[in-house]
């Protein structure tokens, strides 16, 4: 089996996995810990999040970059540029961490035991070397120990966590579970590569290009962080922790989005620095094909079930989840499409400029519209801020490349992607509007979204005589034969 397909394999059944594991543990916590808890919990991770950010600065998508185009070259070479990348990382999170302390001991307040209960997330963020495996193509080794420990966590979960007072115990299960996690792949990592003498020159020559995509990481975590902590100081946690479901909900399925990125990104990389642009391109045209179709079912599938969805899933409680998921629904398909030409062209072209002033701008736009409509609407004023930001970060990336990619043909197949989920999304709630109960009615619309979505994309790829559909006919054809 080709290379690029098994990684793609094993990081979206990772990706998969960490979509099951909150679908099976969400309506437990919620019920558990309540909208107060879940709020709680949120807030804190947020401004670990914040922290994490300045400890790994660009260290993700640079270090991947910048393995996958040293692989070749030899294990001393790659030994070379893992330590001093990864001696830059461990002084920032040195840096990090101290400050964190002192911050939450300084202005913690209500939640700093919370707070402080983050810090071995910190730790795992400061010993995560996951980069490496994803340059060299290696992602069995982090999706297995990965899913081992998605599995420790989820059982710890429903074994010790029973009442809201176990909010403490929940957090160190999904902090201590992560440390441990990356801790696990330095085994493996160690037999790799050897221990090289560097120069404090060779460690500096990498600030520069870390900080270039460290900037637009920084200006993205307004609208992944900053929402969170300005419902929290502005309105309250009860609050955030309905915006923090409803918002897990809708990105969960970004999930396997990014998982394809991941394994793209470094596979487009190594294919630009062998100048075979051509295989490049075929990757993303075929990409922006199917990606556009499933990010398509996403996000009106979500829109179409969302109401019944938050009472069912999470509980009464959590009602108001419904409309939230409608309104950030659509993130799915901008977002995908955004992805899609940041990790495929973007980023392996080194166009990090574009890339970095499209995020910045997107912040400004979130900021903007978070102070304008957070007081006013509270959860309902931070989806709207998130949506405008994720359309802005589409935009800037649009506007950036619109010379160098036939954009026409990748936008033509987004609308066509686009039309067939409205045209599920009437169908589906128009048939299940006659029915009363909300278990039932949810049921029956999941399934009857699937089927009208699969027969909607089969007669478009028919249509647009997709290869894939081709060999299909050609095998049914050459079986008939016979």
């Amino acid at each position: 089996m080709n290379k690029t397909i098994k990684n793609l394999i094993f990081n979206i059944s990772y990706q998969v996995l960490n979509i099951i594991i909150p679908l099976i543990t969400a309506p437990y916590i919620a019920r558990v810990m309540k909208p107060e808890g879940v709020g709680i919990y949120s807030y804190s991770n947020s401004v670990a999040g914040y922290f994490a950010l300045f400890m790994l600065l660009g260290i993700a998508n640079y270090g991947s970059r910048t393995i996958a185009m040293n692989a070749s070259k030899g294990k001393k070479v790659l030994s070379e540029k893992f330590w001093e990348m990864y001696i830059f990382q461990i002084a920032a999170s040195i840096i990090g961490i101290a400050v964190f302390i002192l911050f939450v001991a300084v202005s913690g307040g209500e939640y700093k035991t919370a707070l402080y209960a983050q810090v071995f997330y910190l730790l795992s963020v400061a010993l995560d070397i996951s980069w490496y495996f994803a340059g060299t193509e290696q992602f069995k080794l982090t999706v297995v120990r990965g899913f081992l420990i998605k599995l420790m966590q989820t059982a710890a979960i429903f074994v010790f966590v029973k009442s809201s007072k176990d909010l403490l115990l929940y957090i160190l299960i999904i902090s201590v579970g992560t440390l441990l996690g990356k801790i696990s792949l330095w085994i493996p990592l160690l037999k790799q590569i050897s221990f090289e003498a560097i120069t404090l020159k060779g460690v500096v020559k990498h600030i520069r290009p870390n900080l270039v995509l460290f900037i637009p990481l920084l200006a993205s975590s307004v609208f992944v962080y900053m929402d969170k902590i300005m419902l929290g100081v502005i309105s309250s946690s009860s609050d955030l922790g309905l915006y923090e479901y409803a918002e897990k909900i809708v990105r969960l399925p970004l999930t396997v989005i990014s998982a394809i990125g991941a394994v793209m990104m470094p596979k487009v990389s190594a294919l630009i620095s062998s100048d075979d642009s051509n295989s490049a391109q075929k990757y993303m045209d075929i990409s922006m094909r199917y990606i556009s179709l499933l990010a398509a079912a996403m996000s009106f599938g979500i829109a179409a079930i969302a109401k019944d969805l938050s009472v069912v899933y999470l509980g009464e409680e959590f009602a108001e989840c419904g409309l939230l998921m409608q309104v950030m629904s659509i993130i799915i398909m901008v977002s995908s499409f955004a992805n899609i030409i940041r990790t495929q062209y973007l980023i392996p072209m080194k166009k990090d400029s574009i890339y970095a002033v499209s995020i910045v701008s997107a912040a400004v736009v979130n900021l903007i519209l978070n102070i304008i409509f957070i007081p006013i609407l509270g959860s309902i004023g931070a989806a709207i801020g998130t949506v405008g930001a994720e359309i802005s970060v589409l935009a800037g990336h649009i506007i950036g490349v619109y010379k160098e990619l036939p954009l026409k043909k990748y936008l033509s197949e987004w609308i066509t992607s686009l039309l067939c989920g409205a045209v599920m999304l009437v169908l589906v709630d128009f048939a299940t509007s006659f029915i009363p109960n909300n278990a039932v009615r949810l049921t029956v619309g999941i399934i009857l979204g699937i089927a009208i979505f699969c027969i909607l994309a089969l007669l478009v790829l028919a249509q647009k005589k997709d290869d894939f559909i081709l060999k299909i006919f050609r095998r049914r054809e050459s079986t008939n034969v016979k």
